[in-house]
């Protein structure tokens, strides 16, 4: 399981702090739709961070506009050292937003 500071909702602590890094109207823009976080535990226990978007053209953009937001506010919200926050390559196919 992953722990945060906050509680039990990574994903729910990872978006709160990543809204307080770059700001509630530029989250909404880009996270307000279709658009949510997946967060999952590699083998190698870094924690992979990857934005699930509607489309490949969006989902790329996200991963160049706010990878070091999105690790900073990783590393942030979960607080756990020498735990690598990385935005995966490959986005698995968008769902319904969580």
């Amino acid at each position: 399981m992953v722990r945060t500071h906050g509680g039990d909702d990574p994903v729910g602590s990872l978006r709160d702090a990543f809204r307080a890094r770059i700001g509630s109207e530029r989250h909404d823009v880009w996270f307000g739709g279709e658009t949510r976080l997946q967060l999952e535990r590699g083998a190698d226990g870094g924690l992979g961070v990857t934005p699930v978007a509607g489309n490949p053209l969006t989902h790329g953009l996200i991963q160049r506009t706010f990878r070091a937001d999105l690790a900073a506010a990783g590393r942030a919200a979960l607080g756990e050292e020498g735990v690598r926050i990385e935005l995966l390559p490959d986005a698995p196919d968008a769902g319904p937003p969580s």
